[in-house]
């Protein structure tokens, strides 16, 4: 399996996880979270488009603890 980091590399990675993040239920929304778990500070190198996808997905997980 790829790495999160890898699928929003780019604008249209960025897209397509989003789109992906909206048509989850809330028990994927938070695996997907857990996923980014030790690649923050590699997104925190990478182009712009990444903090989006981090951004999304941190304000449609409901599990404040877990954020």
């Amino acid at each position: 399996m790829a790495k999160v980091t890898e699928w929003v590399g780019d604008e249209e990675g960025v897209r397509l996880f989003i789109e992906l993040v909206n048509l989850c239920d809330p028990k994927s929304k938070k695996l997907l979270l857990r996923a980014f778990k030790g690649s923050i500070a590699e997104i925190v190198t990478l182009n712009n488009p990444t903090y989006v996808a981090v951004i999304k997905l941190l304000t449609e997980v409901d599990d404040t603890v877990l954020v």
